[in-house]
């Protein structure tokens, strides 16, 4: 999982990404981290995700 978010970080890092391109690719690891949880363990895990937009999140 390391090795996974190292790679984001450098290929992010490369292409200049936006604080927003950031928070949205987080959010997308997050999501599919949680559907490859066995069963209602998906379901919990999604539930439980953030799902505020970067404007809701950057406004705090």
């Amino acid at each position: 999982m390391k090795a996974l978010w190292g790679v984001f970080l450098a290929v992010a890092l490369a292409s200049g990404c936006t604080t927003e391109a950031w928070y949205q690719g987080v959010q997308r690891g997050a999501e599919d981290s949680c559907r490859r949880q066995p069963g209602s363990a998906a379901e919990d895990c999604m539930a439980r995700l953030n799902r505020q937009n970067y404007q809701e999140y950057s406004n705090r």
